[in-house]
């Protein structure tokens, strides 16, 4: 199977097993802490140099987070408790 079929086929799950996300695709700091129901601090702490599990985000000068990106949906459904091991098993 080719790359982006692979990667396709993981968004699908994994979107999947998190539901659907509100939109925009591209989140701040603050859209993303809304969404966890968390203080934007606790989004800014985990991104910093050596942050405790850091949300993938997107390289740009804001600190924004791309909610389509395999790593990003990962990165969400470990911290909302929903078990990936099946799809990391995938990524090796």
């Amino acid at each position: 199977m080719p790359v982006n079929d692979e990667y396709a086929a993981k968004r699908a799950l994994l979107r999947e097993r998190i539901g659907e996300l509100p939109g925009p695709r591209v989140w701040t700091a603050k859209e993303l802490a809304d969404f966890l129901r968390v203080k934007v601090s606790t989004i800014w702490d985990r991104t910093r140099k050596n942050g405790i599990d850091p949300p993938p985000r997107c390289k740009t000068r804001k600190l924004t987070f791309d909610t389509q990106s395999v790593e990003f949906l990962m990165w969400l459904a470990k911290w909302m408790g929903i078990d990936v091991s099946d799809i990391e098993d995938k990524q090796r």
